[in-house]
């Protein structure tokens, strides 16, 4: 019965080992991966209008284009639009606070700097009306 235990414990040490490797593996491919992305990063921004990069799509295309609609949807999930609040209308998060609060780790390399509003509809939504307890 002894052995039982001790099999058991050895499984889950070497699935705790794997699990390390992968992760470390992981870890070089993506600084790997960033440097390329230091060195292409213009021509993913679009300015060779993504030439030779959209058919297949880059790697490194993907990722960015995965990273901003995370950050958009960042960006919606932090707005406040509880009419009552008195920053109706506004981010619920500090700049500085943002990426932490949203729990995205996606930001490497970003920092907010100043937040932008707009609107596309010409009749102001309520929002930006001022709160009702203000």
């Amino acid at each position: 019965q002894q052995k039982l235990p001790q099999k058991q414990n050895l499984v889950s040490e070497n699935k705790q080992e794997e699990a390390l490797v992968k992760e470390e593996e992981a870890r070089l491919e993506e600084e790997e991966e960033e440097v390329g992305l230091r060195e292409i990063w213009r021509e993913i921004q679009g300015c060779n209008n993504w030439e030779g990069l959209l058919d297949p799509m880059n790697n490194h295309l993907r990722r960015e284009i995965i990273r901003y609609g995370e950050f958009a949807q960042a960006c919606y999930d932090s707005f406040d639009f509880d009419p009552h609040s008195k920053y109706c209308g506004s981010c619920k998060y500090h700049p500085s606070d943002f990426f932490s609060n949203l729990d995205l780790n996606l930001h490497k390399g970003y920092t907010i700097t100043r937040y932008l509003y707009a609107t596309s509809n010409i009749n102001l939504p309520n929002f930006f009306q001022k709160s009702k307890l203000s």
